[in-house]
């Protein structure tokens, strides 16, 4: 079987002003208007029937791989015509396809079908679909893929063509078309699946508008245990369990009446409160991405920043560790004034993920010049250089940016785990809440004896008596130390 065989536009040679900047009546892209960002690989129909004699893996590992993948995925999301022969093609390879054993190259295949054109036309094809045994092949194929998109992206039930697969089937069945029992039985099963996910999403966004509504419901829920382990143990830098943890981090509430317990108390609820303001906006950001999954109603999420198409370009050796140059998608950040966003400031933390954030690292803004980042190319550094070791060329990755500044975070965590008990200032106040203010200890005493404390308030004064107010506390200060 052929590589992924470059195809250049038919304009893209011979003809001296086809790729040349828009001017008077011109137009983008090639002579044939073509749009420049179209890829210039293609595949072919041939192509496509030879990875039918291939294995699963053998089949995810090139539709996915650094050269193929851009032709596979315009072949499924850009291609908006298609012959018969083509869909039921595409569909035997990628039902194929998901008995392979590589589930994150397997995720970034399936990702491409929700909402795309491929499944648009698949839908129009199901509607005026025939009867006949190859047709039943073809049916078991795209109930194995719609299950499979059904079990990964939940969220996207509405941009199956579920309807069109339930109705053809059933209009086969009805007129005696289709004998396979078994198959009609599937699409049934198929549709009470999507009814299931459908109303478990629906109670999802329901408890989470009541947490919403009442988000002190559950707030002093620990104030009256014990932690868990000791703060000083716990990662400033978020881990993975933090991020897709769906359960309450153990918290209790800042007290605003009475005293704490001692100070590892009171270290622990700010540390811990502290850290949680952090990173909770990533949390439920990269929650409600994968709820997106499959869908193009990104705009609404308000705790991160979303980056496609993330890629790394080289690895920099500075004084100051290894950093790596990383480019990202800006077509959808036209918009976007780099000289006076906030967006990939220095420190600001990272999250790339190539799984659909099953797995991710930890990185954080190390430089971005102003002309690199108006062309999408950032450095950064990673968090732990042991993340350096699973980074592979050519990987596609999708990158998320918390709105929460961490630098401004991350002192002030390091801080306190580094405070010991008995050196924290003010304690006896802040602590232990005694409402009686002794003055500081250098005014305490001079030669062990007990000095009476004197404040001089009448620079503030406004009553022109403070000329006299101040004779008399200079006279008092003098009898004092005669």
């Amino acid at each position: 079987m052929d590589v992924c065989r470059g195809q250049r536009s038919r304009g893209s040679r011979g003809r001296r002003g086809a790729w040349r900047g828009r001017g008077r009546g011109g137009r983008r892209g090639g002579g044939d208007g073509t749009p420049r960002n179209q890829p210039e690989l293609r595949l072919k129909f041939g192509d496509l029937q030879g990875l039918e004699n291939k294995t699963s893996d053998e089949i995810i590992i090139y539709l996915t791989s650094s050269r193929c993948f851009p032709a596979t995925e315009y072949l499924l999301t850009q291609q908006t015509a298609m012959e018969n022969p083509w869909i039921v093609l595409i569909v035997s390879i990628v039902a194929k396809a998901c008995d392979c054993s590589y589930h994150v190259d397997l995720l970034k295949l399936l990702n491409l079908l929700p909402g795309s054109s491929f499944l648009n036309l698949l839908g129009r094809y199901l509607n005026k679909l025939s009867a006949n045994a190859e047709n039943a092949v073809f049916l078991r194929n795209v109930v194995k893929i719609m299950s499979e998109l059904l079990q990964r992206f939940p969220n996207c039930f509405a941009d199956l063509p579920l309807s069109d697969l339930y109705c053809g089937t059933r209009r086969l069945s009805d007129t005696g078309k289709l004998a396979d029992g078994a198959l009609v039985t599937e699409v049934d099963e198929l549709m009470k699946l999507r009814i299931k996910k459908a109303e478990e999403l629906k109670k999802k966004e329901d408890e989470e508008q009541q947490r919403r509504r009442n988000p002190r419901r559950n707030a002093g829920l620990n104030d009256d245990e014990d932690p868990p382990d000791n703060f000083r143990r716990l990662s400033v830098v978020p881990t993975q369990e933090d991020i897709l943890h769906e359960g309450r981090p153990f918290l209790r509430r800042n007290k605003i009446d009475g005293s704490y317990e001692d100070v590892e108390h009171y270290l622990d609820v700010q540390f811990r409160l502290l850290r949680e303001d952090f990173v909770r906006p990533l949390r439920q950001g990269v929650a409600q991405l994968l709820e997106r999954i499959g869908s193009l109603e990104l705009k609404d999420i308000q705790d991160i920043r979303v980056y496609d198409n993330v890629c790394f370009l080289e690895t920099i050796y500075t004084s100051n560790g290894l950093r790596n140059r990383i480019r990202f998608d800006t077509s959808k950040l036209k918009g976007v004034r780099w000289e006076n966003s906030k967006r990939l400031i220095f420190g600001s933390l990272i999250c790339l993920s190539k799984d659909k954030f099953q797995s991710f690292v930890l990185a954080t803004v190390a430089d971005r010049a102003l002309a690199n980042i108006q062309r999408g190319i950032v450095d950064i550094q990673f968090i732990s250089v042991f993340d350096q070791e699973s980074l592979e060329e050519g990987d596609v990755y999708q990158m998320v940016e918390s709105t929460a500044f961490f630098e401004a975070y991350r002192h002030v965590l390091e801080g306190l785990r580094e405070i010991y008990p008995a050196h924290l200032p003010m304690q006896n106040y802040i602590v232990k809440c005694q409402k009686e203010v002794e003055p500081p200890a250098y005014l305490r005493k001079v030669n062990q004896q007990q000095m009476q404390v004197t404040f001089d308030l009448t620079p503030i004064m406004k009553n022109k008596s403070y000329i006299t107010a101040r004779r008399y506390y200079k006279q008092t200060i003098m009898s004092f130390l005669a």
